[in-house]
């Protein structure tokens, strides 16, 4: 029972460290594509210090990006 317990741990551990790895790909993926955009581009040294930036126009041009693109927010379109 022990055995089998142990074995299900492993195979659940290198399961999840896979799915880690897709999430981090995708959310590369995502800031690259609005990295490209010049309207949602933002320096990176000010997404390194976001705290200080969070009222740069850029850089929260670049989080709605992110969030819409994520799928936490919807984008109304004026």
């Amino acid at each position: 029972m022990k055995t089998a317990f142990v074995f299900m741990c492993v195979i659940i551990g290198a399961f999840a460290a896979n799915l880690l790895e897709i999430e981090e790909h995708k959310l590369h993926h995502i800031h690259e594509e609005c990295q490209s955009n010049p309207a949602t581009y933002a320096d990176d040294e000010l997404l390194k210090n976001l705290s200080e930036n969070l009222d740069n126009p850029q850089v929260g041009a670049h989080m709605l990006c992110e969030s819409v693109k994520v799928g936490l927010q919807k984008q109304m379109e004026i």
